[in-house]
């Protein structure tokens, strides 16, 4: 029973991720990680969205018969940046589904 509850207790303060804490771990916030991994999600966040824009206006290009070579340079742009965002969730053991933000295509 005692290694059940010391079990939960490494589980509640290493590994779970708590809304009010901005979904860092309490380890992290007591060990001074929690502004590095916002910081960095913060990073992260905005790099998607300038990626994310940038495609849709390519595939929007693309799909009314302009051809671009902005789209494969986006295309790639996006690899790199998701081998970047895979390196970075280990470091810092963001949740990936907090960090990936489908574009929103107009109606």
């Amino acid at each position: 029973m005692v290694a059940g509850v010391a079990e939960q207790v490494a589980h509640y303060n290493h590994e779970r991720y708590h809304e009010s804490l901005d979904n860092v771990t309490p380890a992290d916030v007591y060990n001074g990680r929690r502004n590095d991994i916002l910081g960095r999600r913060s990073m992260i966040n905005d790099q998607i969205q300038d990626i994310n824009s940038s495609m849709l206006e390519a595939l929007h290009r693309q799909q009314f018969g302009e051809r671009s070579q902005a789209f494969v340079d986006q295309t790639e742009n996006f690899s790199q940046l998701a081998s970047s965002v895979l390196s970075v969730f280990e470091f810092s053991k963001i949740p990936l589904s907090l960090l990936v933000r489908l574009p929103q295509f107009p109606h």
